[in-house]
């Protein structure tokens, strides 16, 4: 391998960060083997398919920086640059074996028109209009897009009348599968704010569950549900724990096809939790409390979508490598919340790879989040300096106004309850564990062989 030229810790002098971003990427295609297939007949712009160890991407290049240029791999999707590795290495392999790097006189301009998602500075719906039938082409953009070529979110629900009208005009079109994806996700929210409106019309969840909770609670549940995700910052005192049973209840009853998931890592509050969604109310509700460990047996071979997640003390998902971390980043989930205790302590980077389990897009690609949000660390925990992209959905939970509302609530029923299979294997694990570093220690192993004779004696 290359000596590497550029540090991927810090922008060097005479860069920007974009092009320090970019050049990272280029530097890492030149110095590691990339295997280039090319699919379609073009000379240079097509389709192909790039490999790296046992990975595959399939990239579609259509010109050097281009907006239309795409890789299915995840960098792409999610960095803004408009390129990634394996479209550098689909550049490299072009210009050992085609000549006139950047090909500045040769224009793609296929025959057909079409529909693509441009991740360059972000996501955008667009429509690029071909030689064929271009006039009409050219008034059916006119209708639903900007002058930019860029389709409004208002328009998005529009996209199969524009494809049918596209389809009539030639039948070479084509809309790629992931504009589809983008438009779904946006009607989905739309059409679940529609449904919370709806249900809930004096915007506060009122159900047999939150019957007994304050009217403050219930407007929090209800704002909650409203955004779609959120980070929960504070302990995961009752109120935190009241809340969730309560959107778990908002998102799960009555829903066909609905699954739910409250992933627990500290095992002393286990049966808390457990207890707290034995309310006669939620007996039926299609959801599993577990613990970390016992959640990513479960999911390691089976990746089921997932309706409603939530994850107490999720400062772990910092490590992109952690169990919870890489499992959660396999599902689909439509509804993810995380639990910080303290946002505080995070770094930029840690608190970027947290926020983005939820949306990659959230904070922006990561080269913006490098450029405009690492002034602002260390982040406060009143919410104070957030960044302006974050505060509609991280919900912070002061002392004062957790001891407000723990007041009002009834105590969470703490029965005994039976635990089966993974689970109570864990709880012995666990035992186990403790147990052993007791006994490793010396100081420890006196004081428990002293406690454990008094008991014995009792």
């Amino acid at each position: 391998m290359k000596e590497q030229k550029l540090s991927n810790r810090f922008c060097p002098e005479g860069m920007t960060v974009e092009e320090w971003q970019v050049g990272l990427r280029r530097e890492f295609a030149e110095q590691n083997p990339f295997e280039v297939e090319h699919l379609d007949d073009n000379r240079i712009w097509g389709d192909y398919l790039v490999a790296n160890g046992r990975n595959r991407y399939r990239v579609a290049f259509r010109g050097v920086r281009s907006e239309r240029n795409y890789c299915s791999c995840l960098d792409f999707r999610t960095n803004g640059l408009g390129t990634c590795k394996h479209i550098e290495a689909v550049t490299l392999f072009l210009q050992d074996h085609v000549p006139g790097y950047p090909w500045a006189e040769l224009d793609y301009t296929p025959e057909y028109s079409s529909i693509y998602v441009s991740y360059k500075g972000g996501r955008r719906i667009k429509m690029r209009v071909g030689r064929e039938e271009s006039a009409r082409f050219e008034s059916l953009r006119a209708r639903f897009f900007d002058d930019a070529g860029t389709l409004l979110p208002e328009n998005y629900r529009y996209l199969p009348q524009i494809c049918d009208e596209a389809k009539d005009i030639a039948a070479s079109f084509r809309c790629y599968e992931d504009v589809f994806d983008l438009t779904q996700e946006y009607c989905r929210q739309d059409e679940w704010q529609e449904y919370l409106r709806s249900t809930y019309p004096d915007k506060r969840v009122d159900n047999d569950y939150t019957a007994d909770m304050p009217e403050e609670m219930r407007v929090h549940v209800y704002d909650l549900a409203h955004e779609g995700h959120g980070v929960m910052v504070g302990i995961p005192t009752d109120v935190i724990v009241r809340e969730i049973v309560a959107l778990a209840d908002v998102y799960l009853r009555d829903q066909p096809g609905v699954t739910g998931y409250v992933i627990i890592n500290d095992p002393q509050r286990f049966i808390l939790w457990r207890n707290a969604f034995a309310h006669p109310s939620l007996h039926k509700l299609p959801l599993e409390v577990m613990h970390a460990s016992a959640f990513v047996k479960k999911v390691a071979n089976n990746v089921p979508p997932c309706t409603f997640m939530f994850v107490e003390q999720a400062a772990r998902l910092k490590e992109w490598r952690d169990p919870v971390s890489v499992a959660i980043k396999r599902m689909q989930i439509d509804h993810l919340y995380l639990n910080l205790e303290t946002i505080e302590d995070l770094t930029p980077v840690q608190f970027s790879s947290v926020v983005q389990h939820i949306d990659p897009f959230i904070l922006g690609p990561f080269y913006r989040f490098i450029r405009d949000y690492r002034p602002i660390f260390p982040l406060r925990n009143d919410g104070s300096n957030l960044p302006e992209d974050v505060r509609n959905f991280m919900f912070l939970y002061t002392s004062e106004a957790i001891r407000e509302m723990n007041a009002a609530l009834p105590p969470i029923r703490m029965e005994e309850i039976t635990l089966h299979g993974s689970d109570a294997e864990e709880e012995v694990d666990k035992l186990l564990r403790h147990l052993n570093r007791i006994l490793s220690n010396d100081v420890l192993r006196d004081v428990f062989l002293k406690r454990l004779s008094m008991i014995i004696g009792a």
